[in-house]
Order: C-alpha cells, then sequence, then structure tokens
C-alpha cells in the first residue's frame, strides 16, 4: 500500500479533529471532477451514520475545482497530489492516511443517498464473514435505470457491472456479488490492509475486481447491500472518449486473469480469455478504437514478468476451494454478452 511521495502535500485539514474515533474512513479520489464534488460532498456530510472521516485525494486535477473545494466541516481532508497516481493509489494512499476499522470509496460522481452508509454498516455487521459489501448504483439523471448491482467476472476475465441500463425492479436486500464496484463500496479495513489494498500497477479500471478476487481467495465473501444507493453520473474522472479506458481495460484484464486466477482454473479460462479478446478488439476496431486496444494487449503482455512475480505471492494467501471460486463466477457467456446481472440472494445472516 502506499505512503505519501515526495509530490504528495496535505493542503487542507480544517480545525481539530473529532475527539471520537473514526469508524470509516472514506476516500474519494478525484481528477478534474468539476461542481459535483462538492454535492458528493454535501451528501455525505447528510448522512444518518455520522462516525467517519473523509479524505479527498485530488490528483493533480487542472480544472481549477479543488481550489474552490469547500469542506463541509472537520471530518473532511482535501489532500492534492502533484501528479496523477491513479484510482487504486489514491484509495490506498487515502485509506492509510487515516486509518479505521472499515475504508469505503466513493466516486466524486457518486452521490449517496442519506442511509447509504448506515445500510453498508449493517450489511457488514450482520455478515462478518464478507469482507466487502457494494451499494446498488442508480443513475443520476434516471434513477429507474440501474448503472450497477456488483461485478460480475466471467472466467474469460471479463468483468462488467452487473444489471447496467437495466430498468430497476426488485432485488433482494442483500445479495452475493463477484466483487462490489469500488465506486461506492465499503471494505473491512483489516482485510483491505492485510491484502495489501488495491494494485496499484492496474492504475483505474479493474481494481475493484481485482481486490475483490483476492478477498475470495483468503476466503471471504463480496456482498452487495441493495438498500445502499447512490445516484452516479459516471466517466466524470474516467477518459473513455480518449481510448484510455480502452487500453487500460485490454491490459488490466490480462493482468488481472494471470494474477489472481488459480492454476488449474487459468489453464481452462486461457482459451476463454483468446476468443473474448478478439471479439472485443473487432468491437473495438468497429468503433474506431483498435488502436486503443491493441496498445492496451501489447502493454499487458509486455507486463507480464512483473505481474507473474506478483501472482506467486497472491496464489500463496488462497484459502478458497476452486469450487467455491467458481461458484462466484459467471458462467454463461450470454450474460457476459448482455453485461446481465449476476448477484445471488442471500439471507442477511446468512
Amino acid at each position: 500500500m502506499s505512503s505519501p511521495p515526495a509530490n504528495f502535500r496535505l493542503t487542507t485539514w480544517p480545525g481539530p479533529l473529532p475527539p471520537e474515533p473514526s469508524l470509516v474512513t472514506v476516500v474519494i479520489v478525484s481528477y478534474n471532477s468539476g461542481p459535483i464534488l462538492g454535492r458528493c460532498l454535501r451528501a455525505l456530510a447528510a448522512q444518518s451514520e455520522g462516525r467517519f472521516r473523509v479524505v479527498v485525494l485530488d490528483n493533480a486535477s487542472s480544472d481549477g475545482w479543488a481550489e474552490r473545494l469547500r469542506l463541509p466541516d472537520a471530518r473532511f481532508a482535501l489532500v492534492r497530489s502533484r501528479i496523477n497516481l491513479g484510482f487504486a493509489a489514491g484509495v490506498n494512499l487515502g485509506a492509510a492516511l487515516r486509518p479505521s476499522p472499515w475504508v469505503a470509496a466513493l466516486n466524486p460522481d457518486a452521490l449517496p443517498l442519506t442511509n447509504w452508509l448506515a445500510e453498508l454498516l449493517a450489511v457488514a455487521r450482520d455478515n462478518p464473514q464478507a469482507a466487502a459489501v457494494g451499494s446498488l448504483q442508480l443513475f443520476l439523471d434516471d434513477p429507474e435505470i440501474m448503472d450497477g448491482a456488483g461485478d460480475c467476472y466471467h472466467p474469460s476475465g471479463t468483468a462488467w457491472r452487473g444489471g447496467h441500463g437495466q430498468r430497476l425492479g426488485p432485488l433482494p436486500q442483500v445479495a452475493e456479488v463477484f466483487a462490489p464496484c469500488a465506486a461506492a463500496a465499503l471494505y473491512d479495513g483489516a482485510a483491505f490492509r492485510r491484502a495489501g489494498g488495491m494494485y496499484e500497477r492496474l492504475f483505474c479500471y479493474m481494481e475493484d475486481v481485482d481486490l475483490g478476487f483476492r478477498l475470495r481467495l483468503s476466503g471471504r465473501a463480496c456482498l452487495q447491500a441493495n438498500r445502499a444507493m447512490v445516484l452516479h453520473h459516471g466517466d466524470i474522472s474516467g477518459a473513455g472518449a480518449s481510448g484510455l479506458a480502452r487500453r487500460l481495460g485490454f491490459r488490466n484484464r490480462l493482468w488481472v486473469l494471470v494474477r489472481d486466477m488459480p492454476a488449474p482454473l487459468l489453464c481452462l479460462a486461457a482459451p476463454l480469455w483468446l476468443a473474448a479478446q478478439a471479439a472485443l478488439l473487432a468491437q473495438a476496431v468497429s468503433q474506431g478504437q483498435g488502436a486503443h486496444a491493441w496498445r492496451g494487449l501489447v502493454e499487458g503482455v509486455r507486463g507480464l514478468g512483473a505481474v507473474w512475480d506478483d501472482r506467486r505471492r497472491v496464489q500463496a494467501t488462497r484459502r478458497v476451494s476452486l469450487a467455491r471460486l467458481m461458484r462466484a463466477m459467471t458462467w454463461s457467456p450470454l450474460a457476459a454478452l448482455r453485461r446481465g446481472a449476476c448477484s445471488k440472494a442471500r439471507s442477511p445472516r446468512a
């Protein structure tokens, strides 16, 4: 996990910290997020569960909003870096600056409803085997449409937000997912630190799937709290239009698969990965982003040496059976193509 680099500075922590211990450290990694970041902070300040601290990690934004940002109260801090550390390193650094029993990651363009944090904590406490709990993400412009109900993972290495773009319907209060989407997720702080936090080599994209994968390898569960809701704009700090998302997606899919998949399943997954990448590359070419996709594949292959070294450390932590891990994945190719929901209903105290 990250320690503060030389090109990082703590610019603002208004007033003394509250005397009571913090239950949750909420980390918001921001890059050119604009005015919606202020709305996110105000929504956090209005939470029914108030025992938290917020670290806003600004990744060298150039839009001027960090300078004009007003923090709601003494629980909120603005931390600025002179370089873009990436989402994964930003979350790790924010969590390390203010350690708490729980770590929450929240996107700057995700507006949590008033009971968001309380609902996440309730599910986590009722399910001590869970190391991570995700939120129900609804589109900010149309809350009747889901942005996602947890991350799904196909053994080809393909991951997606379950239910993305689908109309909101009846959902179980608590469900099991492969991993929570880190746009709005809660992690057991001890498990987060023991796992080494998010994988900083990924920079951004797939880092939440990788962390969920590693937590599952250690024998823990990942759940979805569908009463913990956020309204999500999406891609405020991303760079999909520039091809960054496409490039990092191709690269990071390979790295997560190689790093995290146990050897018996990796042999099965390899031909599935090849077929999926061929289809995704053809899609990228048809959308005018073939060069970005190809660059990501090349970067992925070139970086496999370091990733393989990481793999040895990750696989040494495995405590879960192959059967249990396989049950957490989505095996249907149609579900992967349709980006369907993949959560499985679960009793809150199961």
